[in-house]
């Protein structure tokens, strides 16, 4: 088997291209820049590129390009994945009239997947068709009228590299040290369970109340969810929960105290309400976005937006009232 880790695009695109009528793409994420690149080096490929990490959001800027090229190239199509579970392969087939030729591996199709990164392509043998097949399905042309009833749009968030975010906000974190972590995780929330229960035993059972706070509100409820509650980190903010009619913060905290939250994920954080009216929770020793974005397994340092919890299924973090000064939270 050929491994191809280094000059992917000379390689694999350059060498392929020269020899095929049609190429097909399913990638985790794709760059327009990086297509129309393709497609004017080599404008006789007829081009299908299905997206499979769309539902996460694209971009204003991105998908503005992709209908550009749509309109520039009559045989270019760019799909977008608007249901089920989000699609990360990267799977590229070149073909013509009596052959064709398929890989796999980690790039995706984009300038960091073929000339920046280090990654792994592959040739195979095997039939992928029905993989096609299986994405068509699932996917829209991304020029179509109601695509933003499906695909969450958004403007681009900030000047900084996506590598100088990561490296703010210390997300580079090695596998043993992970590891590490997971069980000290795991340690410490077997003794906050013990202290939770210790505490329940020793209260009213009247005294404590359990309720949910909405993590994200829905653009028709908060046209500022991008840059509000959570998000707040990327305005260089304190992420913080908060307040809806539903559940005004003065009847739920402390309103004049710091309090304590004991937490699902082994910690326990010291919180207090801020903000005009007290109607912002924030964590004083941790944040929420990290929180959340822990619980619902995002890897990517971005904004969090309500359709994405929907689809781990959760959009409300739970408290347990324990005492005047104590809670304990979780995520379902």
């Amino acid at each position: 088997m050929v491994l191809f880790n280094n000059d992917l695009y000379a390689k694999i695109i350059c060498k392929e291209a020269l020899e095929s009528d049609c190429l097909r793409i399913i990638s985790g994420y794709a760059s327009a820049d990086f297509l129309k690149k393709v497609k004017q080096e080599f404008p006789q490929l007829k081009i299908d590129l299905f997206i499979g990490m769309s539902q996460e959001g694209i971009s204003i800027n991105t998908h503005k390009k992709f209908k550009e090229i749509m309109i520039e190239f009559s045989d270019v199509q760019v799909y977008y994945q608007f249901e089920e579970k989000n699609t990360h392969i990267k799977l590229i087939e070149f073909s013509n009239k009596v052959s064709k030729v398929t890989y796999v591996g980690s790039a995706n199709f984009t300038e960091n997947g073929f000339f920046n990164n280090q990654e792994l392509m592959v040739p195979i043998g095997d039939y992928t068709e029905s993989l096609f097949e299986e994405q068509k399905r699932k996917s829209l042309l991304c020029n179509v009228d109601n695509i933003a009833r499906y695909i969450n749009f958004f403007e681009e968030e900030s000047n900084l590299s996506k590598s100088e975010l990561i490296k703010n906000q210390k997300f580079v974190k090695t596998i043993e040290s992970m590891n590490m972590e997971i069980k000290e995780i795991q340690q410490k929330q077997k003794r906050y369970l013990s202290d939770i229960q210790k505490i329940r035993s020793n209260i009213n059972y009247d005294y404590y109340k359990k309720f949910s706070i909405e993590i994200i509100l829905n653009e028709e409820n908060d046209r500022r969810w991008r840059e509000t509650g959570i998000n707040r980190i990327f305005k260089g903010e304190i992420p913080s929960l908060f307040e809806t009619n539903k559940n005004p913060f003065f009847k739920l905290f402390p309103e004049e105290q710091i309090f304590s939250i004991f937490a699902d994920d082994g910690n326990m954080y010291q919180a207090q309400l801020t903000g005009m009216n007290k109607k912002d929770l924030i964590l004083l020793n941790g944040n929420f976005y990290e929180y959340v974005q822990k619980k619902i397994g995002l890897n990517e340092y971005r904004v969090i937006s309500r359709q994405c919890l929907e689809s781990f299924g959760v959009t409300k973090i739970n408290f347990e009232r324990l005492s005047e000064s104590e809670y304990y939270m979780y995520f379902v």
